[in-house]
């Protein structure tokens, strides 16, 4: 896996997070 591609995910998956308080 591309660690661009997996810093990417995190950050997805971080603000979806956020999103959800």
């Amino acid at each position: 896996m591309n660690i661009f591609f997996q810093r990417k995910l995190v950050k997805y998956f971080g603000n979806i997070k956020k999103k959800k308080h």
